[in-house]
């Protein structure tokens, strides 16, 4: 029995033993695990600069992140475990894209050759990241953005002075004040390595702008030339017609010297007068009180008296003095009627037949030539029987010794002028004259 109570109790002492040993273990392993799970958070800690681990280190790398990460992956024990290993793939997303985008640059400049499409990718995957991240690399990636803008802005400005983006042709009217501001803008970039690559463009410019002002002011020139040779033309023109007016106004002047005109012969119209066949008579006594004669006698009393006879106009004046009625018929006396009708009131010769130069040396004598023409000096109508039935007399008070014009009085329409071969062609259809001396 006491074998038994002995066996029993060594018993026992072995299951305490062993529990003890249990229990002792058991404590000191989670000991460990909540020492491990603390040490991995402190490692997940300690890639932030704050506590609310919302802002990496400056310096953190990617490596760094993966540590983390094993660490974690490995970790059975941690109950953030998922929701860590997302942050930190964020995290290491962000690292990426930080360094591409400091890719972008080299001191703070953006590399020219940096795309806008690989901007737009870039900033799309951004916008993929927690606010907290974005917020990050904002001010880098808005740097990138102003940059490439005006990079942008500068080869368009130069890209302008071109027919095409090809950039091979300059435009026709581009100005020197487009060059300068397209130079400029370039000349402004950071990027200087592009005012060397577009240098030869801006050259290429210049040398048209150059050639074009040097066409331009040859042109110029030329016009101003044009215009100095049309001037001096003009000018030679004005003075040759200055010249020519000047020679034609001596002409004149010498022609309206050489006329010769019976001066102070009383004018008497037969139209006012209304003795419409009256025009011998009117003629007639205007010579005779030139003279001084019959200055008692008006057209009406004078054409009155005058002889008429019924069809011989060398005995008198036939058909009506006063009345152009009948058309058909010419009114008129004949020049050896009217030398006799005058011959009462003083010396009236009837010298029919004198030639044009007999009539211009009795104007000479101051002596007015009474002649037969036709009414304006037109061609005769018809005749009515020795005389054209448009029958006219006028009387011839001078001419020009250059011109040979004639100056006549007509009785019906006043003063004129006729000219020399007008007056002598329709003169010598009759050479019809009388005088008075």
């Amino acid at each position: 029995m006491k074998k038994v109570v002995i066996i029993v109790i060594a018993i026992i002492g072995i299951i305490g033993v062993a529990c003890a040993t249990y229990f002792g273990l058991q404590w000191k392993e989670e000991k460990e695990i909540a020492a491990y799970v603390a040490q991995l958070d402190q490692d997940f800690k300690l890639l932030y600069q704050d506590e609310d681990c919302k802002i990496p280190k400056e310096d953190l790398t990617e490596e760094e992140v993966d540590e983390v990460i094993e660490k974690i992956e490995e970790n059975k024990y941690s109950i953030n475990k998922e929701k860590q290993l997302e942050q930190l793939k964020e995290l290491k997303q962000y690292l990426s894209f930080k360094q591409e985008l400091n890719d972008f640059f080299e001191e703070e400049v953006l590399k020219a050759d940096v795309s806008n499409e690989q901007l737009e990718t870039l900033q799309k995957e951004v916008e993929k990241l927690p606010e907290n991240l974005q917020e990050l690399l904002d001010e880098k990636m808005n740097l990138a953005l102003e940059q490439k803008k005006k990079i942008d802005e500068a080869v368009a400005s130069l890209e302008q002075l071109f027919v095409s983006k090809e950039m091979k042709q300059v435009k026709e009217k581009v100005t020197r004040k487009e060059l300068e501001t397209a130079k400029n803008k370039m000349k402004e970039l950071p990027q200087k390595e592009l005012w060397t690559k577009y240098q030869e463009k801006y050259t290429t410019v210049e040398k048209f702008i150059k050639d074009r002002e040097e066409k331009e002011r040859e042109e110029r020139e030329e016009r101003k030339a044009e215009l100095e040779r049309q001037r001096q033309i003009e000018l030679e023109r004005q003075r040759k017609l200055e010249e020519e007016e000047r020679r034609k106004e001596e002409e004149r002047q010498k022609i309206q010297n050489a006329y010769v005109e019976i001066k102070n012969v009383p004018y008497i119209n037969q139209k006012y007068n209304k003795v419409y066949n009256g025009c011998e008579a009117a003629c007639l006594l205007m010579s005779l009180q030139y003279r001084g004669l019959a200055t008692n006698h008006n057209l009406t009393s004078f054409a009155t008296i005058m002889p008429k006879h019924e069809s011989n106009p060398h005995l008198g004046f036939i058909h009506s003095i006063f009345d152009l009625e009948p058309r058909d018929v010419t009114h008129w006396i004949a020049p050896d009627a009217l030398s006799s009708f005058g011959s009462q009131f003083g010396n009236v010769k009837n010298v029919s037949g004198s030639t044009a130069g007999q009539i211009r040396s009795y104007i000479d004598q101051n002596i007015p030539v009474i002649v037969y023409v036709t009414a304006n000096f037109q061609s005769p109508t018809k005749w009515y029987g020795e005389v054209p039935l448009n029958l006219h007399v006028v009387l011839v008070t001078g001419y020009n010794k250059i011109t040979g014009d004639y100056i006549i009085s007509d009785p019906w329409s006043g003063r004129m002028v006729v000219s020399k071969n007008t007056f002598e062609s329709i003169y010598n259809l009759l050479r019809y004259a009388v005088i008075v001396q």
